[in-house]
Order: structure tokens, then sequence, then C-alpha cells
């Protein structure tokens, strides 16, 4: 299980400033992982939806928003603008 998320954090964390891994959880590690459950899905279609974490507490927008705007792709940056068109003041943390 750690080798399978620390590749998707690394995949999706790397680039960041101050990129997350999982041993930020230590020891609620073992409780989480027991909530886990893997499976394997066949996908017949896609729909799309615009979503910009809005319904995140203010505290994750503005961290979300800062991570990606310290980001050297491109995209992230991006994102992080359309974001913060939400965002009041991400320095302050008001929404």
């Amino acid at each position: 299980m750690d080798e399978i998320l620390n590749q998707l954090t690394a995949r999706h964390e790397t680039g960041l400033s101050d990129p997350w891994t999982i041993d930020v959880l230590a020891d609620k590690k073992s409780s989480l992982y027991r909530s886990i459950i893997g499976l394997e899905i066949e996908v017949t279609g896609i729909q799309a939806k615009f979503k910009l974490s809005q319904h995140r507490p203010d505290e994750d927008s503005c961290r979300i928003v800062s991570q990606l705007q310290k980001s050297h792709d491109s995209r992230s940056r991006e994102v992080a603008r359309l974001m913060s068109m939400l965002v009041v003041d991400v320095d302050s943390g008001d929404i």
C-alpha cells in the first residue's frame, strides 16, 4: 500500500514547493489503510464538471491556491488563477 500511495502522491505533488507525502499520516496510516478498498472498473463514459474545490473549507482552498501558484507547471498555475477568482484574499485566508 505504501508503494502505491507513494507513487500516486509523487506523481501529483512533484514540482510543488511543499509537496505532501504519506509520511505526514504517521500513526494514522494503519487505520486509514484499513479503509482503502482497491477496485478495477471499466470506464464507459465521461461527464465533465467544472470543480475548483468550491466546497472545501476556506483554509483548504487557500492552501490549495497557494501551492498551485508555486508550481512549475503552467496548468497548475492556471488552475490557481481560476481558483483565486473565488478567493478574496489568499494570503489572509479570507474567502
